[in-house]
Formats: structure tokens, C-alpha cells, sequence
């Protein structure tokens, strides 16, 4: 076989190009060839397939951002609810440019997590990513993040590496935990009936890592070595491009096996 044959080419990007774009540059997404049996080209390879966006129509417009297929029958996304709020249905575009009707069928405010059932799409299990346990990573254990930032109609990687799981308070940097915990006791006065959950959003427990993402990878899947979902892409330090969010996949895990759903097809907005 033709050496070049063996090259796989795929997009990708890096905390330099978050740090651009942060200060208004144009994110830049670079490709690269890959000629060796590296994680990255393996993460592309297996998770991209599995990997899709999400457009969600919003009284401010079409809201987008990414997704991965979940469930026993594969005909599941999950996606983060910031990504969907204010809707109640979705579009799914997959990897080979299939156009999908998804309904919202189950949200955890707290970790950020939405459900979407995608309509007249074929069940198959071998669609969804596997479940990796986040509670045995280690520092430093590799994380890759694969979404599509900037609107990238390509599914983008990146990668790095685990920081720690700790409340996210913690892990940012002190101006933008005061403003967040400003925010919270403003919305705890406006809202006293969800001043406890306004509390545990605070203390929820992420997943830090210096995987490289942006606006657009939100809801999109980060693997481990072995392409085994670790966690969900949520946010960026805005002070610290080498500081990346994650929902903990056990959050994913127990949205989807909670027998009582949040609703059933019947949401109208956030």
C-alpha cells in the first residue's frame, strides 16, 4: 500500500488559537495529517462518526453547537441545555450530512445535560459512544474533545489533557467565580424556590482539562485514550484558554437511566 494512502487528514485545534479568538482573531482551525497510530487519529476515526450538530431555532435565532448519539437504540443525542434552551425541537445534521427532527425529552439543569429523541432515524446500538467511569481519571490522563466549533461543518479534535473533578468554583479563575456567584444570589433573591439548587450548581462537581475548545463545541463528546465518553464539552475559562469544562459522563449515565423523565414531549421553553 501507497504510504500516503495510510495519511488520515482531519481538523483540529489549539490553546494558541483559543487565545486568538478570545481576543477577537478568527478561530483558527488547522488540518492536519496524521501518518501515525496516534490517540488523536483514533478519536477522530471511531468518534466522529458518532459525533453530529445541533441546531435549535430560539426567539434570538438559530442557536448551534454539537452532539453525540447515546442510548440502548443509538436514537438518542445529548447535547448540553444551554445548547437547546428555549426550544422545544432541534435539527441533527450527522456526520455524512443526514438532516434530522429531534424532540427535547429531558434535561438536568444543574450539570447542563439535554436529551434529544431524533425522529425516523434507524436504531442501532453500535451508533452510541460507550460510557467511560470519570471517577478513575487521573491527572494528566489524555482527554479529547471532538465538536464543531465556530460552526465548522467538519467535526474538529482536539487534544490534552485531565486536570481534576472538582466543583467549579474551584477550578476557575477568581473574576469569573464572582461574577457567577454574584449571578446566583441574584437569581436566589428572584427565585427562592430553587435557592438550593442555585447553590449545587456552584459546588456540581467538572471535569477541568487543557483540551482546546470553543463556542460551538458545547454538548459535544470528550474520550479518553480508549474512545470511551469521559465527559461532555460545557465552557471555557474566559481568562484562561488552557482551562476547559466538562460535564462528568456519570452525570450522562443517570440522566439516561432515570426512569422518570423531566417531561414527556410535552416542553415548551426553558
Amino acid at each position: 500500500m501507497d504510504a500516503g494512502k495510510a495519511c488520515v487528514s482531519f481538523k483540529t485545534i489549539d490553546n494558541l488559537a483559543v487565545t486568538g479568538a478570545l481576543q477577537g482573531s478568527d478561530l483558527n482551525i488547522e488540518t492536519r495529517l496524521e501518518c501515525k497510530d496516534t490517540i488523536a487519529r483514533r478519536a477522530f476515526e471511531e468518534i466522529s462518526p458518532k459525533t453530529v450538530r445541533v441546531a435549535s431555532a430560539t426567539k434570538d435565532g438559530v442557536f448551534g453547537g454539537s452532539g453525540f448519539f447515546a442510548g440502548r437504540d443509538g436514537d438518542l443525542v445529548i447535547t448540553n441545555v444551554h445548547v437547546v434552551a428555549d426550544s422545544s425541537h432541534a435539527e441533527i445534521v450527522t456526520a455524512t450530512g443526514e438532516r434530522f427532527k429531534a424532540k427535547l425529552v429531558d434535561i438536568d439543569d444543574l450539570n447542563d445535560l439535554a436529551v434529544l429523541k431524533i425522529e425516523g432515524i434507524k436504531k442501532d446500538p453500535k451508533r452510541a459512544i460507550e460510557l467511560a467511569d470519570d471517577n478513575n481519571l487521573k491527572s494528566g490522563d489524555p482527554m479529547l474533545a471532538i465538536g464543531h466549533p465556530a460552526g465548522s461543518k467538519e467535526a474538529v479534535v482536539s487534544d490534552g489533557s485531565f486536570i481534576a473533578k472538582v466543583p467549579q468554583v474551584l477550578l476557575l479563575q477568581p473574576p469569573v467565580v464572582q461574577n457567577m456567584i454574584e449571578k446566583t444570589a441574584a437569581f436566589q433573591v428572584k427565585e427562592p424556590t430553587f435557592a438550593e439548587d442555585a447553590k449545587a450548581y456552584l459546588f456540581a462537581p467538572v471535569l477541568g482539562m487543557d483540551t482546546a475548545i470553543w463556542h460551538g463545541n458545547s454538548g459535544g463528546p470528550v474520550v479518553n485514550e480508549h474512545n470511551k465518553l469521559v465527559g461532555v464539552s460545557t465552557a471555557l475559562d474566559p481568562t484562561n484558554p488552557y482551562l476547559s469544562l466538562a460535564q462528568p459522563a456519570t452525570n450522562v449515565k443517570d440522566l439516561l437511566e432515570r426512569r422518570e423523565h423531566k417531561f414527556e414531549f410535552t416542553y415548551v421553553e426553558q
